[in-house]
């Protein structure tokens, strides 16, 4: 038995099959590698991007660690400014924001 269906999608369907000349009951390399190869290639993406994110993550989450602890101070050297210490209530916000990024 088949399903009914509104004129609409009968027609669009028609529309669809003579678009589309391949008959889809049969097997074929390029179905079975199309759909799951774009879903690899967004998936590697994704997990770049991902991994990419977590690297800047643990560079900030170490840059924090080093910098000494005291009053805020930004110095000035030959090769630019640099922060030579952080206060606490400023490193517990740069730790919500890292927590917030990586999540």
């Amino acid at each position: 038995p088949s399903l009914e269906m509104s004129t609409h999608l009968a027609n669009m369907r028609s529309m669809m099959n003579e678009y589309w000349e391949h008959d889809d009951s049969k097997w074929r390399v390029s179905s079975l590698v199309a759909g799951p190869g774009m879903t690899l290639m967004a998936l590697t993406l994704w997990h770049a991007t991902l991994m990419n994110e977590l690297r800047k993550a643990r560079a900030f989450a170490l840059t924090l660690h080093y910098v000494p602890k005291g009053r805020t101070r930004v110095l000035s050297s030959e090769d630019g400014p640099f922060v030579a210490s952080v206060s606490r209530v400023r490193r517990f916000y740069m730790r919500v924001v890292l927590i917030l990024r990586v999540s």
